[in-house]
């Protein structure tokens, strides 16, 4: 790109000349005025320049005054009776035509020399600069003895290469936006300002949750103007739907209860023991694995209160003298095993399960129930955290629900688990305390309302 300044009577006379001059593509950057004894003057912008035609009257320089030389601009010489003025030096080298030597009075300056004039106008020296071989490459972008492009190369590996990206992308996006849902109330949620949004939100339940909640509530053809109780009973039947994972008979065999230190794993099996609610009639014994090395965790030998509830009892170390303890109590339909405290360290928790796989393999039937306390941290609990066990549980047991402030929480751990829930407790009584789990009570909970109703020893329910 070349810019050029150009003086003459008028803006408009300047800018048709310009035009004449250099072709009618030029662009008009900015333009002057004439007035107090100055000409009019244009700034113009054009790719490169052209041959000037023939026609133009030589140039001749008149003297300015005050005029100072930029090398970044051109001096300006203006040809005698004529508007258009002609451009020397700096960005003149294409202006060859317009630069020719002629005779007579109005002879221009010969293209090889270029005087310079201080601020009198008085000449101080003359430079020769050989134009003509500089103009031709000014004019070309390429010289002549460039050598012909050669043919690109195929671009289908950068376009795979971008299509790859785009899609790592994509990924990265799609889960930010999962991760975004559990943290914002989209601005696109028409039911947020709901009461009953309000009240599940308080209660410890995700905006993701609640989103697929609602928006299934307005498949079904609910509206959020609709009725307050009717709109309740179709968020309930949903809720239900959503926490009910089934239930596992409780077979005769034997139950082995893993899970962190505080679950209440002993508490819940002394309660499964004596409650004939569960067992029936039929006797229980219980084996308490021992820890691998009792010195390296503060372990408190439950022998003892297993004994105080007058229930069979015995200690194993590791799977030999679990196989003597099972030919001991065959008599008994139940067996518990208790294990130690489940780290809750990824690099502790594996060796700390291989060893518990270790000593109760070749039992069967075997069932595995994960003792959960749910007052405290839930977010472990995810289906990642049971990819990750080496001994994998069949069903879930709820303890510590008497202390649980936010239930929701409790319904977002189950619905990450998808897991069923086989035993619930809340609370410290041992003959009292102990209920299995229904999805329906959970949701009564939730919603705080009365799902079952009972007449006459009869129970309704919604599932």
């Amino acid at each position: 790109m070349i810019i050029k300044s150009l003086t003459g009577s008028s803006i408009h006379a300047t800018l048709i000349e310009a035009r004449r001059l250099f072709g009618d593509d030029v662009v008009l950057l900015e333009s002057v005025p004439p007035g107090d004894g100055r000409p009019a003057r244009i700034t113009i912008m054009l790719d490169k320049l052209l041959p000037v035609s023939n026609d133009v009257a030589p140039a001749r320089i008149k003297k300015q005054p005050a005029m100072v030389q930029d090398v970044s601009l051109p001096v300006l010489v203006e040809s005698e009776g004529s508007p258009s003025p002609v451009l020397s030096g700096g960005f003149g080298y294409g202006l060859k035509a317009a630069m020719q030597p002629s005779s007579g009075e109005g002879a221009a300056i010969p293209p090889e020399s270029f005087s310079e004039k201080d601020v009198s106008g008085n000449a101080t020296r003359t430079t020769n600069r050989n134009i003509s071989a500089r103009s031709g490459a000014r004019d070309r972008i390429f010289s002549k003895n460039t050598p012909a492009i050669e043919a690109l190369p195929s671009l289908k590996p950068l376009e795979d290469r971008i299509s790859s990206r785009l899609d790592d992308l994509q990924a990265r996006l799609t889960l930010f936006e999962e991760r975004l849902a559990n943290a914002f109330i989209g601005a696109s949620q028409p039911w947020m300002t709901h009461t009953l949004y309000g009240a599940l939100l308080a209660a410890g339940l995700k905006t993701s949750t609640l989103t697929r909640l609602f928006t299934n509530v307005w498949k079904l053809g609910y509206d959020r103007d609709d009725d307050l109780s009717k709109l309740r009973w179709a968020i309930a039947r949903e809720l239900c739907g959503m926490l009910n994972f089934g239930r596992r008979r409780l077979r005769k065999g034997v139950h082995v209860f893993i899970g962190p230190s505080g679950a209440g794993k002993t508490s819940l099996q002394i309660k499964l023991s004596i409650d004939q609610r569960f067992f029936g009639r039929h006797d229980a014994a219980v084996i308490v694995i021992a820890p691998e090395n009792d010195a390296d965790l503060p372990y408190q030998c439950p022998v003892d209160l297993y004994r105080r509830f007058e229930l069979a009892v015995q200690m194993v170390h590791n799977s030999e003298e679990m196989d003597g303890a099972l030919s001991r109590i065959e008599p008994f339909s139940h067996v518990l095993i208790d294990t130690p405290p489940m780290p809750m360290r990824p690099d502790k928790r594996r060796p700390f399960l291989s060893r518990m796989r270790h000593i109760t393999q070749g039992i069967a039937p075997l069932q595995v129930h994960l003792v959960m306390n749910t007052a405290r941290v839930l977010d472990e609990f995810d289906t990642a955290f049971l990819e990750s066990l080496p001994l994998c549980p069949d069903t879930l047991a709820l303890t510590h629900l008497d202390e649980t402030h936010q239930i929701g929480r409790v319904a977002e751990c189950l619905m990450s688990l998808k897991l069923p829930v086989q035993f619930t407790s809340d609370g410290p009584n041992v003959r009292e305390n102990i209920d299995g789990f229904s999805a329906t009570w959970l949701v009564e909970q939730l919603l705080d309302m009365q799902i079952v109703t009972r007449n006459d020893g009869l129970a309704w329910s919604m599932l």
